[in-house]
């Protein structure tokens, strides 16, 4: 009850409307069964509706540079159910000035009232003129203006952009379009390196670069494609395995198709671009050949590949096992004016791999690191044997040496 009870004080025309109920209650207990209620027999009433919108009627080819006043309150008197009703619900009822056919200037013209209810009820607007700035309506065309907001990423940059339409055409009134410089429009390329699409809003400014209000532009919008300066370079693919195949084979051949790519993107991005490595691929316990495919990994942000995937073939075919001897040992680190010496000179590195050509000792390097051995001072040194692509190694005799630096 007692939100009720704060409704209706809160609520004008519900209040108004409560009041009316009373009324009529009253009256019709007070009235013969046989005898017809009127609205016009009824107490007159007048009740004021606020902020009624002024709307100007004007040409096509003209346009409301100003209007005084733009809402006006009226007053509507009649019986109190009429009133009532129109309190309750007056949306459609409008005040208007007609200024068709009326010359540039200012003008003073009445205000009418439209749309009104067809029950007996008087309308009095409390505005009777309004004063109007009539300006003609005109179109200029002007060539439109991008602006690109931030950083575009690095090594990337912009081409020539085409936006694909000649002008924008301005309309307002006229000394409102003789403000307008230019229509911009203004695109993010914040870390963008290749070509992409936008829209873009044309906005109108003054000389000063301020928006000019009460025009407007043809088009609005617009989709323009931005392009980034690009290259293409020619990139070899470089395949790689890990892991020793099952006894006897060995890895023969790796080879990779396509041999090489085609990588387009901004132009200083790909300068000097090394060759793409594929992922390694297992030739653990292989025992034939097998083929594979890889995805290409994209060398630089933004590129494009002219192929996203690359297939590798690892041959693997039965090898011989040969021993090299008398690999020598070479010293790497050592200080100048310091003799070292090793407990042995040379290796023996048995080897897994094709039977010809045959291997001899200078094919193979095995060496020692001495390096931070100060003179007076002795350390034991893993001797380190690299061999030739494809064969692999099985065992190395003297694999750590005694190396001792001579004072």
């Amino acid at each position: 009850m007692k939100k009720a009870s704060d409704f209706l004080q809160s609520n004008l025309t519900a209040r108004l409307v409560s009041v009316l109920l009373a009324v009529m209650l009253w009256y019709v207990v007070q009235s013969s069964s046989t005898q017809s209620i009127s609205p016009a027999a009824l107490t007159t009433t007048t009740a004021v509706l606020h902020g009624i919108p002024i709307h100007a009627r004007i040409s096509p080819d003209m346009a409301v540079l100003g209007q005084n006043p733009v809402k006006t309150d009226v007053s509507v008197s009649g019986g109190l159910l009429s009133v009532a009703s129109v309190q309750v619900a007056y949306g459609n009822l409008q005040a208007v000035v007609n200024a068709r056919g009326l010359k540039p200037g200012v003008h003073e013209l009445p205000v009418t009232m439209i749309n009104l209810p067809t029950h007996a009820t008087t309308y009095t607007p409390q505005v009777k003129h309004v004063t109007l700035d009539l300006r003609p309506v005109i179109d200029h065309a002007l060539k439109p203006t991008l602006r690109f907001q931030g950083a575009v990423s690095a090594g990337a940059q912009l081409a020539h952009v085409n936006m694909g339409i000649s002008h924008v055409v301005v309309r307002g009134p006229d000394v409102d379009v003789h403000r307008v410089r230019a229509v911009v429009g203004t695109i993010s390329v914040v870390n963008r390196g290749s070509t992409f699409a936008a829209h873009v809003t044309w906005v109108p400014v003054d000389q000063n670069g301020a928006v000019v209000g009460g025009v407007q532009c043809s088009p609005s919008t617009s989709m323009v494609t931005v392009p980034f300066r690009q290259t293409s370079v020619t990139v070899p693919l470089v395949a790689s395995t890990f892991g020793i195949p099952a006894f006897p084979y060995y890895v023969a051949s790796v080879q990779v198709l396509p041999h090489t790519i085609q990588v387009t993107g901004a132009s200083a991005a790909l300068v000097n671009l090394p060759p793409i490595a594929l992922s390694p691929m297992n030739v653990a316990g292989l025992q034939q050949t097998s083929t594979i495919t890889k995805t290409i990994p994209i060398p630089v942000a933004g590129a494009h590949l002219s192929s996203v995937t690359a297939t590798v073939t690892v041959t693997v075919v039965p090898g011989v096992r040969t021993v090299v001897q008398h690999v020598p040992i070479v010293i790497r680190g050592a200080t100048s004016h310091v003799r070292y010496r090793l407990s042995t000179s040379t290796v023996d590195v048995a080897l897994f791999g094709p039977q010809s050509p045959a291997l001899t000792a200078q094919d193979l390097e095995a060496s020692v690191q001495v390096q931070g051995l100060a003179a007076g001072q002795s350390t034991r040194e893993t001797v380190t044997v690299s061999v030739p692509a494809p064969w692999v190694i099985q065992s190395v005799t003297h694999s750590v040496v005694h190396v001792s630096a001579l004072p």
